[in-house]
């Protein structure tokens, strides 16, 4: 599935199953992307989670495809291939001089 720039992408496709509605791709407010067989063929998502269940989207070959959210997730759905449950309600962010949170609230202290 294609990485789409949000100015061109189009928003009015649904995600349904055919090919004149599913996702041409997918954009960092609409990130569908991840294939349904990955989160052993569950369809639906928790109460918590703000995204859609399965959706369809299409791929290089427009192909359509079944695929579910990409972000983050209280828990993720069970994982195929005996992984499991999988908790992410607190994404860990990367380490790097600036990125630390505590510095950009400091920062944002400064300019108050």
């Amino acid at each position: 599935i294609e990485s789409i720039d949000r100015g061109v992408y189009d928003y009015s496709r649904t995600g349904g199953c055919t090919t004149g509605t599913a996702y041409n791709g997918y954009t960092t407010n609409n990130a569908y992307f991840t294939p349904e067989e990955f989160f052993n063929g569950i369809t639906t998502t928790s109460s918590a989670d703000t995204a859609n269940g399965a959706v369809c989207a299409l791929d290089s070959t427009n192909t359509v495809r079944s695929v579910m959210a990409s972000g983050h997730w209280i828990t993720f759905p069970e994982i195929a291939n005996n992984v499991g449950y999988v908790r992410q309600r607190y994404p860990i962010f990367p380490i790097s001089a600036n990125a630390y949170p505590a510095f950009k609230e400091i920062k944002a202290l400064e300019d108050v």
